[in-house]
């Protein structure tokens, strides 16, 4: 026989798998909306994720955005391809081993960016507005130690 305390973190389990599945719809929604508004952009979801990762990190090899991506080499080449092609992005070689490829934003890819980030950003001063000071803290900190928990894990 199951407690009564282990029933319970299985039903809400089951609810909080129910509001991932719509947080992530939801925010593709966002992401599309927000790349709509940009302009023709003619970028993916995938390629705007590659890209808000480079404006977080800076200039890193592509096996690293491939990594956070989850993606193979050959993919996330024809991916660089394609924004590079648009003028999004820059290939550099490193100079102490040739055999490394940075990537990095170019000013062009870095608006591209700034518009996502500060469409983003508007979106979850909505989502706060509904909370008092109290619970944007803890939504904050919960989200924050579950993103945390998310990384670590390969579960995820």
């Amino acid at each position: 026989m199951i407690s009564h305390e282990t029933a319970r973190m299985e039903e809400q389990a089951a609810c909080l798998a129910d509001f991932m599945e719509d947080l992530v719809c939801r925010i593709r929604v966002l992401d599309q909306d927000a790349l709509n508004s940009y302009g023709d952009a003619g970028i993916t979801l995938q390629e705007l994720q590659a890209m808000v990762f480079l404006g977080r990190k800076g200039p890193v090899p592509m096996g690293e955005i491939a990594g956070h991506l989850f993606v193979g080499s050959s993919t996330i080449t024809a991916l660089v391809d394609r924004l590079a092609a648009r003028d999004l992005v820059i290939r550099t070689r490193s100079q102490e081993d040739r055999r490394i490829v940075r990537v990095n934003l170019t000013d062009k890819g870095q608006s591209l960016c700034d518009h996502y980030r500060t469409i983003r950003q508007q979106h979850c001063r909505d989502i706060l507005e509904v909370l008092n000071g109290e619970e944007r803290s803890h939504y904050v900190e919960f989200m924050g130690r579950i993103a945390e928990r998310m990384g670590k894990s390969d579960r995820f």
